[in-house]
C-alpha cells in the first residue's frame, strides 16, 4: 500500500521528537558538547554522538559519563543538557513549518496524534509550547514514562494507549534505527525520515526528511 494511503487509514500516528518532529540533532549534540564541557569533561569525540542516535536521553548520558570514568553521576549531566538545550532550542524554530501543518492535518482529520521519545518533558514542551503544538503534550511519552528507552517499544505501545488505538492501526515516523526497531516490534508502521540509511533500510516507507514526508502527504490533497 502507498505511503499516503497507508497514513489516510491510521488511526493514530506517532512522532518522535529530536530529529523527527523538531529538527534539533545538531542543536542537541552542541548541547550534549556544551554539558560536558560545563562538567569539565572530555568533550564529544568524533561521530561518538552520532554513535548513540536514537537511544534516550538517560542512556547516552550514563555512556558519556562512563566512557569518561567521570566522577558525576548522569544525573549532573542531564542538568546541564536542560541548561543547554533550552536556552539554544529558544527562539531557534526548529519544528519546520511543514511539519507543524502536518500535525494539525492529521487532527483535523480526525486521527489521534502523539509523541514517543527519549527525551524529557523539560526539553520537549517548551519547544512544543514555542511552535503551536501544545495539543501534542497530553500524548506524549517521554523518558521518565518508562522503565526501558528505544528498541524497546514499551514507549510506543504506551503512546498507542494514551492515543486509545491499537498499536496495528499507529503509523510511526522515526530517524533512527532503535527507533524503527522499536516501531516495528511494537507492530506499528514505520516511516523513516532523515539521512540514516539503516533506518531506512528497516522502514515500511522512508523520505530523505520530515519536510519531504510532510509534503508528499499535504500535496496528495
Amino acid at each position: 500500500m502507498p505511503f499516503v494511503e497507508r497514513v489516510r487509514e491510521a488511526s493514530g500516528v506517532i512522532f518522535d521528537f529530536n530529529g523527527t518532529l523538531s529538527d534539533d540533532e545538531a542543536v542537541l549534540e552542541k548541547s550534549y558538547s556544551l554539558a560536558l564541557n560545563d562538567l569539565d569533561l572530555e568533550p564529544l569525540k568524533y561521530g561518538e554522538y552520532e554513535s548513540l542516535l536514537g537511544l534516550s536521553d538517560v542512556d547516552i548520558s550514563r555512556r558519556l559519563v562512563d566512557a569518561r570514568g567521570a566522577s558525576c553521576d548522569v544525573e549532573e549531566l542531564l542538568q546541564a543538557l536542560a541548561a543547554r538545550y533550552s536556552a539554544l532550542s529558544h527562539g531557534a524554530e526548529l519544528i519546520a513549518s511543514s511539519t507543524a501543518e502536518l500535525v494539525k492535518t492529521l487532527q483535523s482529520e480526525g486521527k489521534k496524534v502523539g509523541i514517543v521519545t527519549g527525551t524529557s518533558r523539560q526539553l520537549l514542551e517548551p519547544v512544543l509550547k514555542e511552535n503551536g503544538l501544545d495539543s501534542l503534550i497530553p500524548n506524549s511519552v517521554t523518558i521518565e514514562d518508562v522503565t526501558a528507552g528505544k528498541p524497546d517499544p514499551q514507549g510506543f505501545l504506551l503512546g498507542a494507549k494514551y492515543l486509545k488505538v491499537s498499536p496495528e492501526s499507529v503509523v510511526v515516523f522515526e530517524d533512527s534505527v532503535a527507533g524503527v526497531r522499536a516501531a516495528l516490534r511494537a507492530q506499528m508502521c514505520s516511516v523513516a525520515v532523515g539521512a540514516n540509511t539503516a533506518a531506512a533500510a528497516i522502514a515500511d516507507f522512508a523520505f530523505d526528511s520530515m519536510g519531504r514526508a510532510a509534503e508528499q502527504y499535504l500535496c496528495a490533497g
